[in-house]
């Protein structure tokens, strides 16, 4: 999963989990590399994301018929609705193969536009997803010899 400046590999080798992420800064340029563990346990973190389709989740651009908020209809057939459009802020592109079959999708701003449209459950599924890696993966502390 990876945002603008982060990107996060789960991977299984033989029978065990693997995770890195790579973060990437642009003044200085440079990008920086760490081993990532599961707490408490990589199945877990895998069960967490099952639990929120992150196998079956569209695009975010194919909700746009589900992101409708207070639509009405003057006398006259207008019709108005409210509307956000965030202009700046977090996007996510998840690419994800389990055997034979691989998909990728994206999604952005998953905090404002889920509390916002918060009748549409993708986007709870995005940020729940989101928070779940926050919450689960942690930078392996290395130790360094003089």
């Amino acid at each position: 999963m990876s945002n603008t400046k982060t990107l996060r590999r789960l991977y299984i080798v033989d029978t065990t989990w693997n995770a890195v992420e790579f973060n990437e800064w642009n003044k200085p340029v440079k990008i920086n590399k760490y081993k990532l563990r599961a707490i408490p346990s990589f199945d877990s973190l895998f069960l967490q994301l099952l639990s929120h389709n992150i196998v079956t989740l569209p695009n975010q651009s194919d909700l746009k018929s589900k992101m409708r908020k207070d639509v009405q209809v003057t006398a006259d057939g207008d019709t108005t609705e409210r509307k956000i459009h965030v202009m700046d802020g977090e996007s996510y592109t998840v690419e994800i193969k389990i055997g034979g079959k691989f998909r990728v999708y994206q999604f952005d701003n998953p905090d404002s536009y889920s509390k916002f449209y918060d009748n549409v459950t993708e986007l709870k599924d995005y940020l729940n997803i989101v928070q779940t890696f926050d919450k689960f993966l942690q930078r392996k502390v290395l130790s360094f010899q003089n």
